[in-house]
């Protein structure tokens, strides 16, 4: 590794980044191997100890260990899949994943292993706790996969765990494929007001249907902001609500299975299944905690769709909402986007964010070459992580993806490649995580801009990305916000959010790009056709960031209720009251009937309009199922964090350090609630989570949260 951009005073890294050059033909090999030695160590823990000799060190730290590769060769394999430039090696990567997932279910039957790790949980006594909370989930997951069921009953669940996993990988097959073969053509004037800059990265229509004259729109974001025809946002927004229709029976088939399974398993439901080892603990909690969201934010959502109708004087559709909460934002608080984004060019706005993580948790970030570790393309930044005030010592690679290509997955998110965990050798595996984005690249010699929004999302993930590299578990399980429950894992990076709305990190983060290079300055002139007195002030001013504040709150009810909506939809789908209501249900009139119940946006007619959960992987490929609450109940916690600890001194390093060792190191490695209550020093208050969804029962006339 080149050392030379790494200060003297910092550890040398005792781990080389890994390298990311695997072809389809090695991963299948490695996989192979990877699972045989898997299963060979199962076999020889059940044969060499019986359950009178089973101890920690002879059952559960030779599963664990096994059980840290494998989490560690999964996540590797699902960078392959999300980012691989190469179709062959993201198929052989899926289909690895689908075995490494299937090989944890069949391994969780095994009554021999369970007969083992149960005489375990009786002597936790001379145990380390996250190793006696290791041992207690050891125990949980084998119940939960059924190795007490009787046989034929275990038969049947492997059947639908191994469907499952194959009409998952054909769901979100199906989904890539959508980004670039779906879409609306348009011609030039039906697109009248959307900016030249993304008019610039539509294609052309095909020349087979006649539309090579058109452009052709697959992302409606690119349009919905800035499109003057209401007719040209509404076929995009049906178009998108109706693509992928071959996903419509796929996602019943999983919601089919996934009920069938839980009954087998003696759960009531899903939801019963899932919400069992979150904080919420039960389906009711979270029933009871969305009702209670309803009934508040319905009054305030209905007033904000007034203010929007006083821009427009209309009823205000779906497809109107993003293009008249900007006329409102420009119109009644004087935010022109176009400003506020020349103040966040991507690199020096990425480079401030990561300074406010180094002041608050005492952090250094270090720039490295991608040279030597095969990065998986020629965009990608390495930064090497390390601690600045106690030791100076080395915490993880954490890798920046931040424009889209062909093939990436169109997400914005942070994956934990390479989780943190104590090896069998007493080595520690230090972490690498990856913050993946979708910006569009910019020209040749022009900056990349973003907005305010893309602002605060970009250091929601970064967050997610520096839990990774603080967190410091003895277990991969446990590592990280991915070693968290859902319903948790988000609150940290919530959290974090409130920074880019303080004053003074605004405009600290804030430089206008005229003042990064003579060619910027040049550029920026022969666009705006000034001379030099007429540049804008270098940072943000005053008055730019006092709009940015008040307008806050626009649409956050809105938001929020449309948060609420497909939370609502994913708790009804997973708790049907029985197999046969469920193998009865129409999954798209549910998804537009808790839409119509809960979203305050006008909608088409009836039940049957669209088909918007064929879209919603999260409920199908990842832990979110019967877990989307998750984003509205850990902001509960969040907003009490900030607020007791953080809202008078955001800056406080003492307060970022204590957050830093009592919430982000720990994880996952004891309960949450535990987690949280130490930090708090008492329980949840939900006063700080009504305020900031903003919905007191008596908004304040001018409609905005002080």
């Amino acid at each position: 590794m080149n050392l030379a951009n790494i200060p003297n005073h910092l550890q040398s890294p005792p781990q080389k980044p890994p390298g990311f050059t695997a072809t389809a033909d090695s991963i299948v090999q490695e996989t192979d191997f990877f699972l045989q030695g898997l299963l060979e160590t199962h076999d020889r823990v059940s044969r060499q100890v019986t359950p009178e000799d089973a101890r920690f060190d002879n059952v559960i730290l030779p599963l664990v260990h096994g059980d840290n590769s494998r989490i560690h060769h999964g996540r590797t394999l699902d960078l392959y899949d999300l980012l691989s430039s190469d179709a062959d090696v993201q198929e052989a990567a899926s289909k690895a994943r689908a075995r490494l997932d299937q090989f944890a279910l069949e391994s969780g039957l095994r009554q021999d292993l369970y007969q083992l790790v149960g005489p375990v949980k009786t002597q936790l006594d001379n145990l380390d706790d996250e190793s006696q909370h290791l041992v207690r989930q050891m125990c949980q997951s084998f119940v939960r996969s059924g190795t007490c069921l009787p046989l034929s009953a275990q038969d049947r669940l492997k059947e639908i765990n191994a469907r499952i996993n194959t009409v998952k990988s054909e769901f979100k097959k199906n989904l890539l494929q959508s980004r670039t073969s779906g879409g609306v053509c348009f011609t030039h004037e039906e697109l009248h007001g959307v900016p030249d800059d993304n008019l610039s990265r539509l294609p052309r229509g095909k020349v087979e249907d006649g539309d090579q004259d058109k452009l052709l729109v697959t992302s409606p974001a690119l349009v919905m902001r800035h499109a003057k025809r209401g007719e040209t946002r509404r076929r995009c927004e049906m178009e998108s609500h109706n693509r992928i229709p071959q996903n419509v029976p796929l996602f019943k088939a999983v919601v089919v299975l996934r009920d069938e399974a839980a009954r087998l398993l003696g759960y009531p439901s899903h939801a019963a299944f899932r919400i069992e080892t979150k904080l919420a603990r039960d389906p009711d909690t979270v029933n009871s905690f969305l009702q209670q969201l309803s009934s508040r934010l319905s009054i305030t959502g209905k007033s904000e769709v007034e203010e929007l109708r006083r821009v427009n004087d209309d009823n205000v559709y779906l497809w109107d909402l993003h293009y008249y909460q900007a006329m409102l934002r420009e119109k009644e608080f004087s935010i022109d986007q176009k400003a506020v984004s020349e103040y966040f060019c991507l690199e020096p706005t990425v480079s401030g964010l990561l300074g406010i993580f180094e002041h608050l948790f005492g952090l250094t970030f270090v720039e490295l070459s991608t040279s030597e570790c095969g990065a998986w393309s020629d965009d990608v930044q390495l930064l090497g992580v390390w601690n600045s005030d106690r030791d100076n010592a080395f915490l993880g690679y954490l890798y920046l993806d931040m424009f889209e290509r062909d093939a990436k997955a169109g997400i914005q998110s942070a994956l934990n490649v390479v989780p943190g965990y104590r090896r069998q050798t007493g080595d520690y595996n230090y972490p690498v995580s990856v913050l993946i984005w979708n910006f569009s690249k910019p020209k040749p010699g022009h900056p990349k801009l973003m907005d305010h929004g893309q602002l605060v999302q970009l250091f929601h993930e970064l967050g997610h990305g520096v839990h990774d590299m603080v967190s410091h578990t003895r277990y991969a399980c446990f590592h990280g916000s991915c070693g968290t429950s859902v319903d948790f894992g988000e609150a940290p990076s919530q959290l974090l959010e409130n920074w880019t709305w303080v004053p003074s990190q605004v405009q600290s983060l804030s430089r206008h790009y005229s003042y990064l290079s003579n060619e910027y300055y040049q550029m920026w002139q022969e666009e705006q056709g000034a001379t030099a007195r007429d540049q804008p002030p270098e940072k943000m001013p005053d008055d730019m960031i006092a709009s940015l504040l008040r307008a806050k709150h626009v649409g956050t009810a809105i938001t929020h209720l449309l948060t609420l909506a497909l939370s609502i939809y994913d708790m009804t789908v997973h708790q049907a009251k029985s197999q046969q209501d469920v193998q009865n249900s129409n999954m798209s009139a549910l998804y537009n009937q808790a839409l119509r119940k809960t979203y305050p946006l006008q909608q088409p007619e009836g039940d049957e309009w669209g088909h918007n959960q064929t879209k919603l992987q999260h409920l199908i490929s990842s832990d979110y199922d019967a877990g989307l609450y998750s984003y509205l109940f850990s902001r509960a916690y969040s907003a009490d964090m900030f607020n007791t600890y953080f809202r008078h001194d955001p800056m406080s390093a003492t307060e970022g350090r204590r957050f830093r060792q009592q919430v982000l190191e720990k994880g996952g490695s004891q309960d949450e609630l535990k987690t949280m209550e130490d930090y708090l020093g008492r329980p949840l208050n939900m006063t700080g989570l009504y305020k900031e969804l903003c919905y007191n029962e008596v908004r304040e006339k001018e409609n905005h949260c002080s």
